[in-house]
């Protein structure tokens, strides 16, 4: 997706600020760690994925999960505080994320000849849960016995993907294939969710 009305400005803030939280001390990112007592895991937070079990292959990455929306429920005691300006730019660049989504939404229910160009915002509702991954992939000693994010399946109504202009290896499945995501910088990835498919389906 180009001339999405997210500024360039914008979309480098909001990596720069994540890429600083990655880099910071490990004793500095715990601060927000998705275990509660060291245990207990929660999906907001910074951390790994869930453990299930002590056989399962994990994703060989870095990731804050965090609520942005509704506002009002948010855990901003998981929003990290440096870079300084990691919360404002978090906010805005979501908000901007939002206007996006209500954009592709609205122009969805319009091809697909609905009724009503909201009809796909209206689903969602007021407090529509909105949620932010950053992740990271640090350099691994064994790349080829990990991946950095298993085959997976977004069960979200829409995915926006920002991705790094510089690093690739994402890649998306269709009919059997895996094929290599191009890098085109200021671009937005829009991947259609489990929920937006089986509604339309």
């Amino acid at each position: 997706l180009s001339n999405h009305g997210i500024e360039a400005t914008m979309m480098d803030g909001m990596m720069s600020a994540s890429t600083e939280f990655f880099w910071r001390p490990l004793e500095d990112k715990q601060r927000y760690t998705n275990l509660i007592g060291g245990e207990q895991f929660q999906f907001e937070g910074y951390g790994n994925d869930r453990v299930r079990s002590p056989d399962q292959i994990l994703d060989w990455s870095d990731r804050l999960y965090l609520k942005v929306g509704p506002e009002d429920e948010r855990h901003i005691t998981l929003w990290p505080t440096h870079p300084q300006n990691f919360r404002d730019v978090l906010h805005v660049f979501t908000k901007k994320c939002g206007r996006v989504k209500d954009d592709l939404l609205q122009a969805m229910a319009k091809l697909l000849d609905l009724d009503n160009d909201e009809y796909f915002v209206d689903q969602l509702g007021e407090k529509a849960e909105t949620n932010v991954r950053c992740s990271y992939y640090p350099q691994c000693p064994r790349p080829e016995l990990v991946c950095g994010l298993k085959p997976h399946c977004d069960g979200t109504v829409l995915t926006i993907l920002m991705v790094d202009d510089s690093v690739g290896g994402l890649q998306v499945l269709r009919d059997g294939v895996w094929w290599d995501v191009p890098i085109v910088p200021r671009t937005l990835l829009v991947i259609i969710g489990d929920q937006t498919e089986v509604h339309l389906s």
